[in-house]
This record gives C-alpha cells, structure tokens and sequence, in this order.
C-alpha cells in the first residue's frame, strides 16, 4: 500500500475521541454479556433448546444470562459455527473495545 491509499482508508473510517470511547464500552460490554451468555450455554443447553425458535414469544422464557438472545447467539456460535473456540470472539472483542477505549490505535 502506498502513503495515498493509506491516507483514504484512515479518512473513511475515521471517529472522533468521543465516538471512540463510546465505540469502545460498547464493544466491551457486548462482549462481557457474550461471555457470560457462552458460559451460561453449557449449564442450560438442554432448557434453551426449545425457546430458541420462539425468540419473539414473549410467553416463552430463557434460563440463559442473556436471556433470549444470550441463548441464540450461544446456540448460533457454540452449536452451529465454531463451537467452544467461540469464547475467543468474545476475548476479541474485549480487546478491540479497550484499544477503542483508551485510543490506542489513534
């Protein structure tokens, strides 16, 4: 890559301090709930099993920390996709929320 394509590619993304801070606690926090709901699969798989198809049901309650959707996107990363190496996203996204956060990658 050149100075140029460099130089475009910093302006089309490109967020203010405070736009960062707010970008970074929002990344940290989605990813303590997708932890907490990742670990919360392995103890109440068999229960969230049939609420994942009534996701809009609101009749319908999930034993899972995330509730409803702490059970569909456990079920979605651990059961359909990468199973327990899922985990590793949500530690992703715990670093990328706290360079964010800090302005680290300024």
């Amino acid at each position: 890559m050149d100075k140029n394509s460099k130089k475009n590619q910093k302006k089309f993304f490109n967020l203010n301090r405070s736009q960062q801070i707010i970008f970074g606690v929002f990344l940290i926090l989605f990813s303590i709930i997708l932890f907490s709901s990742l670990f919360s699969y392995f103890q109440n798989w068999q229960e969230d099993q049939s609420e994942i198809l009534n996701f809009f049901d609101k009749n319908s309650e999930s034993l899972n920390i995330g509730k409803k959707f702490g059970a569909t996107i456990s079920h979605f990363l651990i059961s359909q996709t990468f199973g327990i190496s899922s985990f590793v996203l949500s530690i992703l996204f715990l670093i990328s929320g706290l360079s964010y956060f800090v302005g680290a990658n300024s």
